[in-house]
């Protein structure tokens, strides 16, 4: 079972520490520091690529205050936000908003700045990777690279002396190509855009709604 514990563990036998027996009930200064930088290092982990078990859809609503200046429609972003994958201007996924930006907007019933995607366009869609702690439906290679991620926070937090060989980069950068390699794999090829360009290239291949073939 994967959950806070399992994870945590992980994190904690790379840097040579003892284990938990419960998150968050064990009182220790490992169970402290995992307590502190689990939720960061999930963040942190989750900006790094656009995981699909972490994927989300929404179809935003226009704000009631426009942008000061740039921009017609400003559009808040999910409370659960990440990063952004693709912005698109209706339901249609092959027709994307190019111009946009994310900046913070001051909700004028609150007076509060809340992050927002400023666009042109009237209707706003997006896909997005969402802040995911269900830790069961992780991937194994995602859950390696987390735990990874952890550990470095944790050694700092916890003044434990270990060996560069236990958190190199070399072994990050070899986590993190084999989780997205193998999330990659659940993907669909993304269709060249349409247009002049595609269609010059007609008579080295062919164009279909869903790949381009030679």
């Amino acid at each position: 079972m994967v959950d806070e514990t399992s994870i945590s563990n992980k994190a904690l036998r790379r840097i040579g520490s003892r284990p938990l027996t419960l998150f968050g009930t064990d009182g220790t200064k490992e169970d402290d520091a995992c307590a502190t930088f689990l939720t960061e290092a999930v963040k942190t982990t989750l900006k790094l690529y656009n995981w699909t078990f972490a994927t989300r859809r929404s179809q935003l609503t226009a704000h009631g205050t426009a942008p000061a200046w740039g921009y017609d429609y400003a559009y808040l972003l999910p409370t659960d936000f990440i990063h952004l994958i693709t912005a698109h201007p209706s339901d249609n996924q092959r027709s994307k908003i190019r111009d946009y930006l994310i900046e913070m907007h001051e909700d004028a019933s609150s007076a509060d700045l809340k992050q927002a995607i400023y666009t042109n366009t009237n209707l706003c869609y997006i896909r997005y990777v969402a802040y995911h702690v269900k830790f069961d439906e992780m991937s194994p290679d995602f859950v390696d690279l987390l735990a990874f991620v952890l550990a470095r926070d944790l050694a700092a937090a916890l003044s434990i002396s270990i060996s560069e060989q236990q958190i190199s980069d070399d072994i990050f950068k070899r986590l993190f190509t084999k989780a997205t390699s193998r999330d990659a794999m659940q993907q669909p090829l993304e269709p060249r855009p349409p247009g002049s360009w595609a269609q010059s290239r007609s008579s080295r291949g062919r164009w279909s709604d869903e790949i381009w073939t030679d």
